[in-house]
C-alpha cells in the first residue's frame, strides 16, 4: 500500500457503510435495493482504484482498470434504474423485470464486444516502487463511439425521467430529493468527464490523481448529504452510527498511512521487530483511544446537518411559554403568524377562522370568506391527515376553480389546518418562502407540531372566555333578582304610606271631625308624603352608600306616630296599646327606624 491509495480506501469505507445502511433499512423495498446497488457501483470503482494504486504487478493493475472501465459504462444504467424508482416509482414499467433486463442488456453487449480492447491505459506512479494509475483513452473507433453515445443517451434519459417526474411528486421532500439527485449526479459526471478530457494536457500523473481524489470525495459528500439532510431513508440512528464508525475508521486509516506505517517500518529497521505486529498494536491502541469520541462525532454530525433544529426549538419553547398565558384571539393569532413568518421565512400568511355559519372568514378581511360547501369537499382529507399539507397533495378538482386560482395567484404552497376534536377551527395558508427556497420535510413536521400547540392554546383561551361570560351572565341574573326583590320591597314600602294617605283623606272627606283631629290627619298626610319622597330619593341613590342620619329621639313620641299610622288603616277595629316609658330616648335614624317598626306592625 502507499499514500496515494488513501483517498480511495477512505471513499470505499464510507461508501460501503452507506450501501449496507440503505439496504438493511428495508431490504424488501425496491428503491432501497436499487439505491444500495447504485452506491455499490461506486464501491467497485473504489476497489478497482485501490487495486491499481497498490499493486506492483502490471497485470493486476490492468485487471483493476478493466473492472473500472466496466463500472464507468454500467453506471448510467444504474442511474436510469434509480431515476424510475427514486424517490417513488411513478411509471408502471418500473415494476417490470424485462425493463431492467433490456436496460442493462445494451451496455453489457457493447462491453462484451469491446473485450479485451478496453480504452483505458495504465501509468506507473512516478518515484514509487509500487502503484499505477489509470487514464481513459479516446479512439475514433465505431464501437467505442457507440459506447460513448449510449452512455450519454442513458445519462440524458435518466435526467429527463427525474426532471419530468418532479411535477408529479406530491411532497416537497420528494421534490427536493429529486432536484438534489439530478443536480449532484450531473455535476459529478461532468466533473469526471472534464478531468479525463483535460488529462491530455496534464504533464504530471499526480495532478490527475489529485483531481480524481476530489471527485471521489465529492461522491462521498453527495451520498452523505442526500441521506442525512433529506432523510431519504428512515434508519436515522443506524445511519448516524454507521457514518460515525466510518469517520472513526477513516481517521485510523489516515493515521496508519501517515504515521503508523512509517513508524512501524522505522522500528523494524532499528530493532528488527516484526512491523506487522507493531502496526496491529498501534491500530488497536488508536481504536481504543478514539472510541470515546463516538458520541462527540454524532453530536457534530447533528450540528452540521440539522444545525437549525436547536435554534428553532429554543424559539419554539419561548413561544410555548407565552401561549400558556391568556391572550385574546387577536393577540394569540398575531403572535403565531409573526412566529411563522420569522422562523419559516414565509412571505405572506392568510388565516381563515370558522364563524357561526361554519364558513371561514379572513382575519384581515371579514368579507373574504371560504364557503362551508367548499370546506366540506376537502374536509375529509385534512381530518384523515391532520398535518401541514402541500397544495398539490389533495385532489385539486374538488376545489372551486376561482378559489384554486386565488391560491395559485397568491403562490400558496402550504395549508395548515387547526383541528380540534375532528373539527377544523381555522386554516393557515402559507405562501412561498423568501428567496424562493423550498419547505423541507423537517419544517412541515415543525408546522404540524406548532398547529397542535396553537389549537391547545386557542381552546384554553376559549374555555377561559366562556367561563368569564358565564360568570358575567350569573352576575347579571343575580343583579336582576336583587332588583326584583328590591322593587318588591319598595312597592311594599310605598304601599304603607299610600294607604295611610288614602285612609286619612277619606276620613277628612267624610267630615264630622274636630279641628284637632282634622289637623292631625292632615299632618299624617304631609308626613307620609315626605316619607314617600325620601323613599324615592333613597331609590335613586342606590348606587351610593346609604347615609344614616343619627339623632336623639324619644321612644314614646316614635311609638305614638306608629300607633296613629296603624289606627288610621285599622279597618278591623283592633285595639292597639303601647306600654313603654316615654322618657326613654334613643340615638337612631328616626325615619329608618319608623319604617322598620311600621313594616313589622303591618306584617303582624
Amino acid at each position: 500500500m502507499n499514500i496515494y491509495s488513501l483517498p480511495s480506501i477512505l471513499a470505499f469505507t464510507v461508501n460501503i457503510s452507506i450501501a449496507f445502511i440503505i439496504f438493511l433499512d428495508n431490504p424488501r423495498s425496491r428503491i432501497n435495493r436499487w439505491f444500495a446497488a447504485f452506491v455499490m457501483v461506486f464501491v467497485l470503482w473504489n476497489l478497482s482504484e485501490i487495486l491499481i494504486l497498490t499493486t506492483s504487478k502490471y497485470s493486476e493493475a490492468l485487471f483493476g482498470a478493466q473492472i473500472l472501465y466496466r463500472v464507468i459504462f454500467l453506471l448510467p444504467s444504474f442511474f436510469v434504474a434509480i431515476a424510475y424508482n427514486f424517490p417513488i416509482p411513478t411509471a408502471k414499467i418500473a415494476s417490470k423485470v424485462y425493463f431492467y433486463i433490456l436496460l442493462f442488456f445494451i451496455p453489457i453487449i457493447f462491453l462484451i464486444l469491446s473485450f479485451p480492447n478496453f480504452k483505458i491505459g495504465i501509468i506507473h506512479l512516478q518515484n514509487e516502487r509500487i502503484g499505477y494509475f489509470y487514464k481513459l483513452s479516446y479512439t475514433n473507433e465505431l464501437l467505442f463511439n457507440l459506447q460513448l453515445i449510449i452512455t450519454v443517451l442513458y445519462l440524458i434519459w435518466g435526467t429527463t425521467v427525474l426532471i419530468r417526474k418532479i411535477p408529479k411528486l406530491r411532497t416537497i421532500k420528494q421534490k427536493n430529493q429529486t432536484y438534489f439527485l439530478v443536480t449532484g449526479f450531473i455535476v459529478i459526471i461532468v466533473y469526471f468527464l472534464l478531468i479525463n478530457i483535460f488529462r491530455f494536457y496534464l504533464t504530471s500523473v499526480f495532478s490527475a490523481y489529485f483531481l480524481n481524489t476530489i471527485c471521489a470525495l465529492a461522491v462521498n459528500i453527495f451520498f452523505l448529504y442526500i441521506l442525512l439532510h433529506f432523510k431519504t431513508f428512515n434508519a436515522r440512528n443506524v445511519l448516524r452510527s454507521g457514518i460515525t464508525y466510518s469517520i472513526i475508521y477513516t481517521f485510523i486509516l489516515s493515521v496508519y498511512f501517515i504515521v503508523v506505517n512509517i513508524l512501524s517500518q522505522t522500528i523494524n529497521k532499528v530493532f528488527r521487530v516484526n512491523s506487522f505486529i507493531i502496526s496491529a498494536f498501534i491500530i488497536l491502541l488508536l481504536v481504543s483511544l478514539i472510541k470515546p469520541l463516538e458520541t462527540k462525532i454524532q453530536k457534530l454530525l447533528d450540528k452540521v446537518f440539522v444545525k437549525d433544529r436547536a435554534k428553532y426549538m429554543h424559539k419554539f419553547s419561548q413561544l410555548n411559554i407565552e401561549l400558556q398565558k391568556y391572550l385574546t384571539q387577536k393577540e394569540l393569532l398575531t403572535k403565531v403568524i409573526n412566529f411563522i413568518k420569522n422562523n419559516f421565512l414565509v412571505r405572506e400568511i392568510a388565516l381563515y377562522l370558522k364563524d357561526e355559519d361554519k364558513n371561514y372568514y379572513n382575519l384581515k378581511n371579514r368579507n373574504d370568506i371560504i364557503n362551508s360547501n367548499l370546506v366540506d369537499k376537502i374536509k375529509d382529507f385534512f381530518l384523515s391527515n391532520k398535518r401541514a399539507v402541500e397544495l398539490y397533495e389533495f385532489d385539486l378538482e374538488k376545489i372551486v376553480p376561482a378559489f384554486l386560482n386565488m391560491l395559485k395567484k397568491e403562490k400558496i404552497e402550504i395549508i395548515l389546518p387547526l383541528i380540534f376534536n375532528d373539527e377544523i377551527l381555522a386554516f393557515l395558508f402559507l405562501s412561498q418562502k423568501k428567496y424562493k427556497s423550498k419547505f423541507t420535510d423537517d419544517e412541515l413536521g415543525r408546522l404540524t407540531i406548532l398547529a397542535n400547540e396553537i389549537v391547545i392554546a386557542y381552546n384554553r383561551n376559549k374555555i377561559f372566555e366562556d367561563l368569564q361570560l358565564r360568570k358575567e351572565e350569573e352576575f347579571r341574573l343575580e343583579k336582576l333578582a336583587a332588583i326584583g326583590q328590591m322593587t318588591a320591597g319598595i312597592a311594599h314600602e310605598v304601599r304603607n304610606p299610600l294607604n295611610t294617605i288614602s285612609v286619612s283623606a277619606q276620613t277628612i272627606k267624610k267630615g264630622g271631625l274636630k279641628t284637632d283631629e282634622n289637623n292631625e290627619l292632615l299632618e299624617f298626610i304631609v308626613q307620609e308624603v315626605d316619607r314617600l319622597d325620601n323613599l324615592l330619593k333613597d331609590f335613586l341613590k342606590l348606587s351610593r352608600d346609604l347615609k344614616v342620619k343619627f339623632e336623639v329621639v324619644g321612644v314614646g313620641t316614635l311609638f305614638s306616630k306608629i300607633i296613629t299610622a296603624i289606627e288610621i288603616q285599622n279597618k278591623n277595629n283592633i285595639k292597639i296599646t303601647c306600654e313603654c316609658e316615654k322618657s326613654i330616648k334613643l340615638k337612631t335614624d328616626p325615619s329608618l327606624l319608623y319604617q322598620v317598626l311600621l313594616n313589622l306592625a303591618f306584617n303582624s
